[in-house]
């Protein structure tokens, strides 16, 4: 075919689609204005754990995870008696981010056998923050499920008409499977200046039992007998001292901690290997001072002053 009439036949093609759709085409209706949206949300507090208020449950467990297993969205990962790992909405292990008395820990060993809560008995907690998600930067770091900040008791002064105080507390414990015992001790003494305190707490428990048979007898890993029942490497001890000084005036504190934490055994069913003569030491000094708006400008314009 010629090429003049293959251009006239591919134009009269282009001219009659176009023409279709022109044809085709209707009105669109115009839009009408829709009433706005309004979503109003209430900012809910950091759920907190109050160590006083779990007074009864904390005088009969060993593992200081246990505490937190009421928290929204909390669920815990059980490993040794004393080592359970936190998981925050599916979130655990590095990415949260877990703060003893200020002090951003992380878990040691190459199994992280020891969790940062396994190093404070739950005796000597005074309060748990939990911060779900996005955090501050001062409660955060490199954690994206969120944190967790534990905090042992603030230390006690006495009155300004009290020359002296003295306090304590003690309480045991016993569970007839596993045959868990322990005892833990708190005591405090104080004038309105200076303040000293101690915690010891002490635990220990054979491997616990299941409901009925699920194994044949048979020895464990450490060589001794167990039965169909007895869940191997449950057992476990652990022994924890902490000495606390406090000295305050009127808008400072200081306060010097000392920590030592002992345990000779701890099994673990999950893992194929036990924690034995783990020791740790402690030390936390913190300083805090109080500042008037007054006082924070007078500062300023010093050490604005200085520069020039």
């Amino acid at each position: 075919m010629n090429t003049f009439y293959q251009k006239k036949l591919m134009a009269a093609a282009i001219i009659a689609t176009i023409s279709a759709q022109f044809a085709g085409a209707q009105e669109l209706p115009s839009q009408t204005k829709k009433d706005p949206i309004i979503i109003r949300g209430q900012k809910i507090a950091a759920p907190n754990v109050d160590g006083e208020s779990k007074a009864g449950a904390v005088s009969s467990i060993s593992d200081t995870a246990s505490l937190l297993q009421d928290i929204p969205g909390m669920s815990l990962y059980k490993a040794g008696g004393l080592s359970s790992l936190p998981a925050l909405h599916g979130l655990a292990d590095d990415r949260l981010r877990i703060q003893l008395d200020g002090m951003n820990l992380i878990s040691g060993c190459a199994n992280h056998m020891n969790p940062p809560l396994s190093y404070i008995d739950p005796s000597n907690v005074g309060s748990i923050q939990v911060l779900s998600g996005i955090a501050p930067v001062s409660s955060a770091g490199d954690s994206i499920g969120g944190t967790i900040k534990v905090n042992a008791p603030a230390p006690v002064f006495a009155g300004a008409d009290q020359e002296s105080i003295l306090k304590g507390q003690s309480s045991v414990f016993f569970r007839s499977n596993s045959r868990a015992r322990g005892a833990n001790l708190n005591a405090t003494y104080a004038t309105p200046s200076f303040s000293l305190s101690y915690s010891g707490a002490f635990a220990k428990a054979d491997n616990y039992l299941a409901a009925k048979d699920f194994k044949l007898n048979g020895l464990s890993a450490l060589g001794s007998l167990t039965s169909g029942r007895e869940v191997g490497s449950s057992a476990y001890q652990s022994e924890n001292h902490a000495l606390g000084f406090a000295m305050r005036d009127s808008d400072q504190l200081l306060e010097l901690k000392l920590g030592l934490q002992d345990i000779p055994l701890q099994g673990f069913p999950n893992q194929r290997m036990d924690m034995t003569r783990n020791r740790s030491q402690q030390i936390n000094l913190h300083y805090r001072q109080e500042l008037s708006w007054e006082m924070l400008m007078r500062e300023f314009i010093m050490s604005t002053h200085n520069t020039e």
